[in-house]
């Protein structure tokens, strides 16, 4: 029974630990669903990605140009 817990526990954690790397890395409330040019990364939600103070790349510090949409 303690075998069957602890895969139980793996399992949730990795299902946690999946959703956190989907969230915004700004807000870290909603999903990442901006890519931002010329980068590419895709790192944050649209509404934290068009803030005027976000000017460079979390990620890279490259600075942002234009932010699209993905839809996934």
């Amino acid at each position: 029974m303690d075998a069957l817990r602890a895969k139980a526990r793996n399992a949730q954690r990795e299902l946690m630990s999946k959703k956190d790397q989907r969230l915004c890395v700004v807000c870290t409330e909603r999903e990442k669903d901006a890519a931002l040019v010329p980068c590419g990364h895709l790192c944050m939600c649209a509404e934290c990605a068009r803030r005027p103070e976000i000017t460079r790349c979390p990620m890279c510090r490259a600075d942002v140009h234009h932010v699209m949409d993905v839809f996934m």
